[in-house]
């Protein structure tokens, strides 16, 4: 900067410190910024009484146009786009340091996913919708899901449980491994990917070896802990509980018998994209029917869309990244209920960049 305008900067801001902020039509100055850059011309301003209000009045203006920031013009003169500024894209959410939480303390995924890190232990994602909380500390971390789903990616240990989550009286305790669980109505969904889990019920802390699933396993459990079904490669802890489970007696030195689905390990390549292209139109028209038009404009907004597909063959939700408006999203989880695929046994993450537009 030259000496000259330096001097004439400081000379402005000299002058503009304890001048009286005018009262403005904050409103209409608005409607002027945003009249004046949808037709494509410099906004105009009445002329100020006094030089030392002006300064104030022509950064209000400077406000309001990066208030109206979001929205950004571009096109031709005869096709003129609205697009909505997202900022960078992330490709995780944002990350909670697990240390900073403490007993009791709430998470919840309103609109977007919630990722914990406790360091050195486990990392953790709760889906949008979802609600949990830190039930336990220390040598048996524990978080209770309360609502929706979690995936968790739990650092390898020797130590026999260092991480764990709880849904009503089932625990999931692991020690090195790659899993998710799911509260849905009064069952308790678990999805192994890699290494092993124990399943069991909330005071079996420290022990929980009722079921054992190893990579890939799915398991279905009551939400009391009392029963549960595990398809794949996972095992009961006794053939005495199987034999209980089955309603037979268990012969004398049986192994723990085992029960293998006859599913692929995800669904059928063709389905899932047919899959995919039913919920980009169901989330389409949401983004039609909530999102105001402009007159003369076309609004667009690009997203990066995470499905993720149930072994049942439902999908268990969507996660959008940058998120898309409140009313967009809530609108989105009605279309997941009438989009399923065949069952599998370990299910599938699907993922695909969109744009949609108004």
């Amino acid at each position: 900067m030259k000496q000259a305008d330096r001097d004439s900067l400081d000379q402005v801001i000299e002058e503009t410190k304890g001048a009286a902020t005018p009262d403005s039509d904050w409103d209409r100055i608005e409607n002027e910024v945003l009249e004046a850059a949808a037709a494509g011309q410099r906004p105009r301003f009445d002329a100020p009484p006094a030089r030392s209000s002006w300064l104030p009045l022509a950064a209000a203006a400077a406000v309001a146009l990066l208030a109206g920031g979001g929205v950004v013009l571009m096109g031709s003169d005869d096709d003129p786009v609205a697009k909505p500024s997202a900022g960078p894209v992330q490709t995780v959410p944002d990350t909670i340091d697990g240390a900073s939480l403490a007993v009791g303390a709430p998470i919840v995924a309103a609109d977007s996913a919630r990722r914990v890190q406790h360091a050195g232990v486990a990392t953790w994602t709760l889906a949008p919708g979802g609600e949990a909380k830190i039930a336990v500390t220390g040598r048996f971390l524990t978080v209770e899901l309360e609502q929706g789903w979690i995936s968790a990616e739990v650092v390898e240990s020797e130590q026999a449980e260092t991480f764990a989550i709880e849904a009503g009286d089932v625990r999931v305790a692991v020690h090195g491994t790659r899993f998710r669980v799911e509260r849905r109505g009064d069952q308790v969904m678990v999805q192994v990917s890699e290494g092993t889990v124990g399943v069991g019920h909330r005071d079996d802390r420290g022990q929980t070896r009722r079921w054992m699933l190893p990579a890939p396993s799915n398991g279905s459990f009551a939400l009391d802990g009392s029963t549960g079904e595990v398809t794949g490669r996972g095992e009961v802890s006794s053939a005495t509980e199987a034999a209980k489970r089955a309603d037979t007696p268990a012969p004398s030195g049986a192994p723990p018998p085992s029960s293998s689905a006859v599913f692929d390990e995800t669904p059928p390549e063709k389905e899932l994209r047919s899959a995919v292209d039913r919920i980009v139109a169901g989330v389409s028209r949401c983004f039609k029917k909530h999102t105001p038009p402009q007159t003369g404009l076309r609004v667009s907004a690009e997203t990066e869309l995470t499905i993720e597909v149930h072994p049942t063959g439902k999908v268990a939700g969507l996660v959008f990244n940058p998120p898309l408006a409140p009313a967009v999203r809530g609108c989105s989880d009605g279309v997941i209920g009438s989009v399923s695929v065949s069952k599998s046994r370990a299910g599938t993450t699907l993922q695909r960049r969109v744009t949609f537009e108004r």
